[in-house]
């Protein structure tokens, strides 16, 4: 029998606790359990402990909803009364990298993180050097990458029946760099793969940066984002509406639609003109939203050598995903020419405020 983990939810707001109820009504299936509390509450193997947030009446709340008798107002406290395992962290970006750093050296050794990690690439350098321990284990918001209607569109792509990926393209409607689209990177990483990244080339909307031109204060619309990988298969992020993941072979289109309501096939079958046509999602994984990223580091903490093994490419793609938000704003801000990874500015920090004054 596996043993019991010991976990904490740092950040009791909508996905760290409280799904929403629009959420709830009109996410597909595959997105649930969402909130880190929920996804911990049903697994068998995680004992929810602890809960901790800076909104006091936040805290009895959620606690009262889960049955949880530990709550804490102070992080520090919360890991020196209880000494979680794991944790998951749904703060605002701001103080993400301050609380991975102080669980990491206090000895949490399995962390669960909303998106984005941080604001700065000063923040992110520092960051890469706990990821890149291999007995510390580590996965992030962006959840699509083990959903059962994603999975199963890259799997067709890689049988290779529709000829060779050229192209990996999102269409989540006119939405902000860290908001949103390190859900966007994320699955052009995964889809793309071991192939190398080249450039990225991006033009964005309006930047508030009157007082440093490397510190941006909102999050800006992403107006185009293009990256390109070594063999010619290009990322394209698009203002098109419709939260669509499309995979365009030489011979055919998968579109897994509407996060992830239906997967269509674009297609000629007898020379013709090429029709849609519906893929049946036939198979079932066990687990699904959130539990996936939370069992993958479950597995881990329990010595499962494969899963080990894959947490570290899942760290390489988050690290790699976050390193291309800011490459993103880096290529717009140098007049939207290509850049690599390697020529971001150290200095470039964006707040991401939104119009309403939340930080994302």
């Amino acid at each position: 029998m596996a043993r019991i983990i010991d976990s904490a939810v740092v950040g009791c707001g909508r996905m760290g606790c409280t799904t929403s109820d629009w959420v709830k009504k009109y996410a597909p299936k595959y997105f649930f359990p969402l909130s880190h509390a929920d996804a911990i509450h049903q697994h068998k193997y995680l004992n929810l402990k602890a809960l901790c947030d800076t909104n006091n009446e936040t805290l009895d709340k959620v606690a009262n909803h889960f049955q949880v008798k530990n709550k804490y107002l102070d992080f520090n406290k919360m890991l020196q009364a209880i000494n979680p395992e794991l944790i998951t962290i749904a703060t605002r970006t701001n103080i993400r990298s301050h609380i991975i750093h102080r669980a990491y050296d206090f000895g949490v050794k399995a962390m669960h993180v909303e998106k984005p990690l941080c604001n700065s690439m000063r923040e992110l350098l520092s960051l890469e050097k706990i990821l890149n321990e291999e007995d510390f284990y580590f996965t992030w918001g962006a959840i699509r990458r083990y959903l059962l209607p994603y999975q199963q569109a890259l799997k067709l792509v890689e049988s290779g029946v529709y000829g060779k990926l050229q192209e990996i393209k999102i269409n989540f409607g006119s939405s902000s760099l860290f908001w949103t689209h390190p859900h966007s990177i994320d699955l052009i990483i995964w889809a793309a793969g071991n192939r190398k990244l080249e450039s990225i080339q991006a033009y964005l909307g309006h930047l508030d940066n009157n007082q440093k031109k490397n510190v941006i204060e909102n999050d800006p619309e992403v107006l185009s984002s293009i990256l390109y990988f070594d063999d010619g298969v290009i990322g394209n992020i698009t203002r098109g509406n419709g939260l669509d993941f499309i995979l365009t072979c030489e011979n055919a289109e998968l579109n897994v639609r509407a996060d992830g309501h239906e997967i269509v096939i674009y297609l000629s079958e007898n020379n013709d003109y090429p029709q849609y046509k519906k893929v049946d999602l036939s198979k079932t994984l066990e687990m699904q939203g959130t539990l996936a990223p939370l069992n993958q580091l479950f597995l881990c903490l329990t010595n499962n050598k494969e899963f080990i093994k894959n947490n570290l490419l899942i760290k390489r793609d988050i690290l790699k995903t976050q390193r291309i938000c800011f490459a993103i704003l880096q290529s717009h801000l140098q007049g939207s020419i290509p850049i690599s990874l390697n020529e971001i500015d150290e200095d470039l920090t964006i707040m991401g405020k939104s119009k309403e004054g939340f930080f994302s």
